[in-house]
């Protein structure tokens, strides 16, 4: 089984959100839901986007070919004018009554939780294993990663009571067996971060220790890389307006414009 955050942060809630993403992503089977589909498509259609050179989504991967030293700063730049349409699959009010943390029963909690599913893109792995070119892929990787948790995080603070804090979890986007650096990782939330206290006028803090310690919250860590030609996104929406969706299970509203039917699900633990 899978012990990453990803999985074990599905694992948490109920199981019907999880089932309704795998059954509606889009694929080489099926058209459906695709965070970069639009952003690849404006990139593409930029006058300096390089000819014959794409980008492309496979399955939920995202390929970066090699490309030529010439054109990679054209990709970069049509790539980053295009984040605004970064598009962010999240649900709201999920109850977290899936397993415990040890996995051997269902859990007990009875609050709710909105979770927001994000990827990073494999670098030197999978379908990006030929491409020896890190520094591009890496790049690429950061602008995808900076959109998805400057999206989450505006998600957060639209969803936040006026006056009051939010809590929020971000998992580490990328790292593992997909490859990206922490520090890669890093300077993408700390962009994002800075790009959500700029145009949106709060002040994000980071949590840099344990839950426990009084002095954990901190402004953001000056270490942290902010690269000034990142333009801002145009504040990301989370609308899932494909067509072609499979039925819903029953599940605490997803996005107003999915409609909601009904099936029954139960979480049972494993015999003793």
């Amino acid at each position: 089984m899978d012990k990453t955050g990803g999985p074990r942060g599905q694992l948490a809630v109920h199981p019907a959100v999880g089932q309704f993403i795998l059954d509606n992503a889009a694929s080489d089977k099926r058209s459906g839901l695709d965070a970069a589909q639009k952003v690849l498509l404006d990139a593409k259609a930029a006058t300096s986007w390089p000819t014959g050179y794409s980008l492309y989504v496979k399955n939920g991967y995202m390929g970066v070919p090699s490309c030529p030293k010439a054109n990679q700063d054209h990709v970069l730049r049509c790539l980053e004018a295009s984040l605004h349409h970064m598009r962010c699959i999240c649900a709201k009010d999920v109850p977290s009554c899936g397993l415990r943390p040890d996995l051997q029963g269902p859990s007990t909690t009875k609050h709710k939780v909105s979770m927001v599913y994000a990827s990073a893109i494999p670098v030197k792995a999978y379908l990006n294993a030929g491409n020896l070119d890190v520094p591009f892929q890496e790049e690429v990787g950061r602008l995808v990663i900076v959109s998805q948790y400057f999206g989450a995080l505006r998600l957060a603070y639209e969803a936040a009571k006026p006056g009051t804090k939010q809590k929020i979890f971000l998992m580490p986007l990328g790292g593992g067996v997909f490859n990206n650096r922490a520090e890669v990782i890093l300077g993408a939330l700390g962009t994002a971060l800075d790009l959500l206290a700029q145009h949106l006028k709060v002040d994000p803090a980071a949590r840099t220790a344990s839950p426990r310690s009084s002095s954990s919250w901190c402004q953001r860590p000056p270490q942290w890389p902010r690269p000034p030609q990142l333009q801002p996104p145009h504040l990301l929406h989370p609308l899932i307006s494909q067509p072609q969706l499979r039925p819903l299970p029953r599940l605490p509203r997803l996005c107003p414009t999915v409609p909601c039917r009904t099936r029954r699900w139960r979480v049972r633990s494993r015999p003793q």
